[in-house]
């Protein structure tokens, strides 16, 4: 009995795309099993079996047919038919192959990062709030193959929010035409740092004007560093208490690293949520951030309790550097190559450094390194403070799981359990006071007022619509959310 000629059509679009072909993995497997189906002819045009069936009793049948010129000619515009095609199939496929690598390729590289993903747009980019997004370096040339395609970043905010957005760049150690996007603010400060302080206000400030001071209420923030995680968190955590999200810094650093990561860590360098409890702080105690002081400090001395493991016998060859801002610029002023000979420490209870009272003043960073046998500068740990949040005993004492880098030893390989740093200062007699603001003028309150009116006017405002709600999380609008549900329905 002949086999019956196939019913429908191999191509048909499915739900997922109108054109005939998907991006899933089932899509490459299924056309890889059609043209397993097929042989090549001497010309390389691609041959079909129209049938099912592989007996003798089938093929004859099939030859029999094809002898017929009314069903030869048939046969003809069907092939033609076909090979047209599985031509626009394999472009497409190539197409789609291609893009679904280059998607992995970005996907690997965001690591445990959220990202937006649609039809159009797959960009390591996520929104924190209904106003505020968090995202990876736009980037072009090599460089758009691994991190967001500035061109796509560009068409997403173009579609999504018009002329309603504005970049925020946080990067220092690279730029680009700011025109490019047309609204362009730059932030800057280094790598795996903390920001000077004055910098986070001066940040959340223009946010705050930006978002609900200016346009009609539609305008939404996008802020970036390289990753879009470390110091794109710092800068989003202390807006979210500067506008009245969170009154702690543990709330905002938490929620921060719900929305933006699968793991939860979003901020994880010690001494920038040193920073971020700094602003929590300020905004607590309504000190005047519009000129703050760069208050000085004389350091006495600086102790390592129990000594670090980076020598190929155990301890270390240990010297330090001190740095501070000047001119927005880190400078440093201090090292302690030029006051102390190297010597090695290992079975010791501890090293200490006596300074002989040296000045420092506002955000100050202590970087200590080895002096190894195959490498002439070893980094061991580091670790920033600002001099007017200083402890008021005169003594900065850091345990392990606050030193930069030192906290990645969870094995404590390097470091025992019980390190830690002290630090040891005296205030001088003429200070520079911290101006407090009064209650009702505290950043805090002015803030809420502001956003009092802005809601009012949203509500009168017929219709509003802040952007496309289309793949954007819910319920996510600046005002009070319950961290703990959050936490919960993450869960489930």
């Amino acid at each position: 009995m002949a086999s019956q000629p196939i019913q429908g059509n191999i191509f048909e679009p499915n739900q997922d795309n109108q054109k005939g072909y998907s991006y899933d993995d089932d899509y490459y497997e299924e056309q890889n099993n059609v043209f397993d189906n097929a042989s090549q002819s001497s010309d390389n045009e691609v041959q079909y079996d129209y049938y099912y069936g592989d007996s003798d009793q089938d093929e004859a049948e099939v030859q029999e047919i094809s002898q017929i010129p009314a069903q030869t000619e048939l046969n003809r515009k069907t092939t033609t038919q076909l090979d047209e095609e599985a031509t626009r199939i394999n472009k497409a496929f190539n197409k789609d192959k291609k893009k679904y690598f280059r998607n992995y390729i970005k996907m690997l590289v965001s690591k445990q990062k959220k990202r937006f993903e649609s039809d159009e747009f797959s960009l390591d980019l996520t929104y924190i709030t209904s106003k505020i997004i968090a995202m990876g370096f736009p980037a072009d040339k090599l460089e758009s193959l691994y991190r967001n395609d500035r061109k796509e970043v560009k068409n997403f905010f173009k579609k999504q929010h018009q002329d309603s957005y504005k970049i925020y760049n946080l990067c220092s150690e690279r730029e680009y035409n700011k025109e490019e996007f047309q609204n362009f603010a730059h932030y800057p400060f280094e790598d795996h740092q903390a920001p000077e302080f004055q910098l986070i206000y001066n940040f959340c400030k223009d946010l705050f004007k930006f978002i609900y001071e200016e346009g009609n209420g539609e305008n939404i923030a996008a802020v970036h560093c390289k990753a879009g995680k470390g110091r794109t968190g710092v800068m989003i955590c202390c807006f979210l208490m500067f506008s009245g999200v969170y009154e702690k810094a543990i709330d905002s650093l938490r929620y921060y690293g719900i929305m933006r990561t699968k793991n939860k860590k979003g901020v994880t360098i010690p001494s920038q949520i040193r920073y971020v409890q700094y602003f929590e702080k300020a905004l607590q105690c309504r000190y005047n951030l519009e000129n703050f002081p760069r208050i000085n400090l004389k350091l006495l001395k600086i102790k390592l309790v129990t000594i670090p493991n980076f020598n190929f016998f155990g301890g270390c060859e240990p010297f330090f550097t001190i740095t501070y801002f000047q001119d927005n610029k880190e400078k440093t002023e201090y090292n302690s190559l030029d006051n102390f000979k190297l010597q090695k420490y290992h079975k010791e209870p501890y090293i200490e450094f006596v300074l002989d009272e040296y000045e420092v003043k506002g955000d100050v960073q202590i970087q200590f390194f080895n002096k190894s046998l195959l490498k002439k500068k070893e980094k061991m740990f580091q670790f920033w403070f600002n001099c007017a949040f200083f402890e008021p005993n005169g003594v900065l004492v850091l345990d392990k799981n606050q030193l930069d880098s030192a906290c990645k030893d969870k094995k404590h390989k390097q470091f025992s359990e019980a390190f830690h740093v002290e630090v040891h200062a005296l205030r001088p007699n003429q200070q520079q006071e911290i101006q407090i603001m009064s209650e009702e003028n505290g950043y805090l309150q002015v803030n809420k007022r502001k956003k009092e009116e802005y809601e009012s006017r949203m509500k009168m405002k017929q219709g509003a619509s802040t952007f496309n709600q289309q793949n954007i999380p819910q319920n996510l609008e600046i005002d009070k959310i319950n961290i703990f549900q959050l936490q919960k329905n993450q869960k489930n």
